[in-house]
């Protein structure tokens, strides 16, 4: 399930970049969002942004 969920993700991604419906910077935020909120992670998804955001503000600072 989880597989078919994740690549059902990569499928939309891709199809809302090439029809440039969507620009890469957001549907790099709404899509995973959106499938974790559909995977059943809704209360855990701000715990991982923060991990995340963590994870790469070092980077982002330089």
């Amino acid at each position: 399930m989880i597989a078919l969920l994740e690549f059902l993700m990569m499928i939309c991604f891709i199809f809302l970049i090439v029809t440039r419906k969507m620009s890469a910077l957001l549907a790099l935020i709404i899509i995973p969002l959106f499938f974790a909120i559909i995977r059943g992670f809704a209360e855990d998804v701000g715990q991982m942004v923060l991990n995340g955001i963590v994870g790469v503000a070092p980077t982002g600072i330089m």
